[in-house]
């Protein structure tokens, strides 16, 4: 689907709702659409500009418990540090891992049911000495490593310089925290297509803000090796991102519109890397292979890839998608593979306008593909799946219970997932 089709269906959906304000009218305290905003740190530390939903208590100096779990605030709000201790517990049958070829797959009446604590994470961010000096951190508690560490330093609106380790602003999925996910993983496109965490330096910030051009802007300069790891190579991993914000308002990386947006957010991006080095995918366990490569030296391979994502919220509804190319060179055997992937996703609350008790239930669904090499033949992979969701404090405690089927070449077969997601 070209740009000029995602904006028409966006400009369509939107036109299905209620009339918006004018984007440059002033504050109605009536009115909820120009409630105030505030560039604040996400769940992963990234900052963005959302409407203020926080506790009364996020602002009160002294240590309390607010919006995203402990915080303590200085006196004079010099100093601002918050600490959160999220566990997701997983139920699943008679699989749960991405399928990458037919024997993964189970035969019918065969593969186990496992119920298991599928993450364990304890996050911390802030600033110190100003709001424009971040810091955040995140550490995998099951497998015992550091996950996330960096730093984010705010010169102007236009300009963020960050410099540590991420998961780097490729694609807006696996951006998209693991906790503020709407089926109860991500799509089997991830596997594939993310950079998932590298260590490096970006610059970033919002440009031609409230105009039609209304922005954000990532470029990074990265090792290229994956998780705690350096390129020896000596050539690094760059990235290029832009987001196009149609409504003239910042989107976040998230999923499911739990905020219940009452005007629409959206988002186009557009991003490309090229990076040289040992790896040809990665995981939140660092560099890995492809199915039919493998790691002998240095500099082998040469990765070129390009995405296209798009991302709507209004009113409860949401939707968004990812379309994915890939190649990779062998920079010693010769030859290499194209890769195609992709995935569309929606979700929407039924009954919230109707029934006080079911409100916080929302219905979603995804389909997806991925061609892990153009040239052949009988390997395609799909995924259809369904969700259902059960916000008992948004994205911070949830129940979610996701079905569907997946496809390897000749193969199919049926997953059923039950997942707790909590923050404390």
């Amino acid at each position: 689907m070209t740009t000029r089709s995602w904006t028409a269906t966006l400009s369509l959906v939107a036109s299905l709702s209620a009339p918006a304000a004018a984007q440059d009218a002033p504050p109605d305290p009536q009115d909820p659409a120009s409630a105030p905003v505030e560039r604040r740190q996400d769940d992963d530390g990234g900052l963005t500009e959302r409407p203020k939903k926080h506790s009364d208590k996020d602002d009160l100096p002294g240590w309390h418990y607010g919006s995203k779990g402990i915080q303590y605030r200085s006196e004079k709000g010099r100093f601002y540090q918050w600490f959160t201790l999220r566990n997701q517990v997983r139920w699943s049958t008679p699989f749960d891992e991405t399928p990458t070829s037919p024997d993964d797959i189970p035969a019918h009446g065969e593969g186990d049911a496992d119920l298991a604590l599928n993450r364990s994470r304890l996050k911390f961010g802030g600033y110190i000495g100003s709001p424009r000096l971040q810091n955040f951190v995140e550490i995998d508690l099951r497998h015992q490593r550091m996950y996330h560490f960096f730093t984010t330093v705010t010169i102007r609106d236009w300009l963020e310089v960050r410099a540590g380790q991420w998961k780097v602003p490729f694609n807006r999925e696996r951006v998209d925290s693991s906790g503020d996910q709407e089926l109860v993983d991500r799509s089997i496109v991830n596997r594939d297509f993310t950079l998932d965490g590298q260590a490096g330096a970006m610059v970033q910030g919002r440009v031609f803000k409230q105009r039609a051009a209304d922005g954000n802007y990532f470029l990074a300069v990265l090792a290229g090796e994956g998780r705690l790891a350096l390129n020896d190579d000596a050539v690094p991993m760059v990235l290029a991102r832009y987001q196009w914000n149609l409504f003239k308002r910042e989107v976040d990386f998230s999923q499911s519109d739990v905020e219940f947006h009452p005007e629409p957010v959206a988002a186009i991006g557009i991003a490309a890397v090229r990076g040289v080095g040992r790896y040809t995918r990665y995981s939140s366990d660092g560099g890995a292979q492809l199915e039919g490569f493998e790691t002998t030296v240095d500099g082998r391979y040469e990765l070129r890839q390009w995405m296209t994502d798009i991302a709507f919220f209004r009113r409860g509804v949401s939707f968004q998608g990812e379309h994915h190319w890939k190649r990779v060179i062998d920079r010693v055997a010769g030859g290499g593979r194209r890769l195609r992937g992709g995935y569309l996703q929606a979700g929407f609350f039924p009954v919230r306008e109707w029934s006080r008790h079911l409100s916080a239930l929302e219905v979603g669904g995804r389909i997806a593909y991925v061609d892990p090499d153009t040239a052949a033949s009988d390997d395609m992979r799909y995924e259809m799946s369904g969700v259902l969701n059960w916000y008992l404090n948004q994205h911070r405690n949830k129940i979610s219970f996701d079905f569907g089927r997946l496809i390897v070449g000749p193969t199919s077969g049926p997953r059923i997932r039950l997942q707790w997601d909590l923050s404390l």
